[in-house]
């Protein structure tokens, strides 16, 4: 996972920053600071777990 990635998946998703700090519960700036370059995404592989259950959560929410 990078910047230019999870940037791609978040839009891909209709998640603004906001909505996925909410899911990662992380504030929305860590994900301005990765997706900028700023910060460095520190553990990718756990960031693309993570991303896949929301992806998977967000499947889940339009079936309802």
């Amino acid at each position: 996972m990078n910047a230019q990635l999870l940037k791609q998946w978040r839009k891909t998703n209709n998640l603004s920053q906001a909505k996925l700090a909410t899911y990662l519960a992380i504030p929305q700036s860590t994900i301005a600071r990765w997706e900028t370059e700023f910060c460095k995404i520190e553990h990718p592989v756990i960031l693309g777990l993570a991303l896949k259950e929301i992806e998977r959560i967000l499947k889940s929410e339009v079936k309802l």
